[in-house]
């Protein structure tokens, strides 16, 4: 090995120990991590927080809770007059009841009894047209109509026996200028007249009676009666076609919908609560209208409560979602209680001059006596 070669072998090792000692030096000047103490005030609220309102108008009958009761979920809060509802669902009942019964009729197979009944019936139905076709003026109606027109030829006779007889007294009867015999020959004449016409209506009369048919409008009534016999006859022995079947189950499906109105309605006027929790507020009386711009009745989940902070931007970097926190309450001085991060805003809070985050912390009081609005204090602590 060369000289110059022993100098950069020299030169090399020199510099691969000062790099190791200033690696060395550059290890042990790293620290811990320091921690952060972040602190900030909020409002108390419960873990959430319900309006409850009624689905209809109607008058108050019953409030069944008061402001700080706790009730459980299913309970009922309130309720509205009701009367003419529950009418209403009776009423929808009984409809649904009666279309069952019916759709059950149809559908079910005819019974033997019924057949024989439908078929009583066409049988009589038939009997009725045949008597209406072969119907016929009986013997003694043409006897009848023959003696009225025998009756009515032996009227005029007389009459002109009579117009006769008195001529043959008085001949000069005819040409008298005399008033009452004048008078006398007209209602002579006057009686012959009407005689002739009278034969003449009871010829006709007795013409129609021997040649009177049978009665169309009974005869059409019998015919109509046997097509609708024949008909129900004919469901009995084939059962219900599509377009029958089909309309008595779109009855049913609208008498099953309108019961489910009238429940719906009748639920509407009823409150009940949809979880465990602390009526808050009640603005119900009993025998007035709810209020039209306010809840009825306000409930807080009381299981748990939430402080809502605003934390700013230098220190919401060392914060995340689920952290630890200890909550002080004004209040209560020397009572602390377990929290968690449970929210941390992704956007900035609206009208804050600096940059801050909506931030939640949720906690549960135990038996410590905790109200709504109460200020807390969050004590978090964080690492650097």
């Amino acid at each position: 090995m060369t000289t110059k070669n022993r100098r950069l072998g020299q030169i090399a090792l020199m510099m691969g120990l000062c790099l190791g000692l200033m690696g060395a030096q550059v290890v042990s000047a790293q620290t811990s991590p320091e921690s952060v103490t972040i602190t900030e005030t909020g409002t108390i609220q419960a873990s959430k927080t319900v309006p409850l309102t009624f689905g209809m108008t109607g008058t108050v009958s019953e409030v069944l809770v008061e402001e700080g009761d706790f009730v459980h979920q299913g309970d009922v809060l309130a309720r509205l007059d009701t009367i003419d509802l529950e009418l209403a669902i009776q009423d929808a009942q009984n409809r649904l009841n009666e279309q069952q019964i019916r759709y059950n009729q149809l559908m079910d197979p005819a019974r033997d009894v019924d057949i024989a009944v439908a078929e009583a019936a066409l049988n009589t139905a038939q009997a009725n047209a045949n008597a209406a076709y072969s119907a016929q003026p009986s013997q003694n109606e043409v006897e009848i109509a023959r003696l009225q027109t025998e009756q009515a030829r032996n009227q005029l006779w007389q009459a002109q026996l009579q117009r006769d007889m008195t001529l043959a007294v008085n001949p000069e009867f005819r040409n008298s200028a005399n008033n009452s015999a004048m008078a006398q020959d007209i209602q002579i004449n006057s009686g012959l007249t009407q005689a002739d016409m009278g034969i003449s209506i009871a010829e006709t009369n007795y013409a129609a009676v021997q040649n009177e048919g049978p009665n169309l409008t009974r005869l059409g009534q019998a015919n109509a009666g046997i097509t609708q016999a024949q008909i129900q006859l004919d469901r009995l022995m084939d059962g219900p076609d599509a377009t029958d079947q089909r309309l008595a189950e779109i009855a049913l499906e609208t008498t099953h919908l309108a019961l489910q109105q009238a429940e719906y309605m009748l639920e509407d006027a009823v409150l009940v609560a949809p979880f465990d929790g602390l009526v808050v507020t009640s603005n119900l009386t009993v025998g007035e209208l709810p209020p039209t711009n306010q809840p009825a009745i306000v409930l807080a989940d009381s299981s748990a409560y939430v402080v809502d902070l605003t934390i700013d931007e230098t220190d919401v970097v060392y914060l995340q979602v689920g952290q630890t926190v200890a909550i002080t309450l004004e209040a209560l001085p020397g009572t602390e209680l377990p929290g968690t991060i449970t929210y941390i805003g992704l956007l900035p809070a609206v009208g804050e001059a600096v940059p801050s985050y909506e931030t939640q912390v949720t906690f549960d009081p135990g038996d410590v006596v905790v109200r709504i609005g109460m200020s807390g204090t969050a004590v978090i602590e964080a690492e650097s």
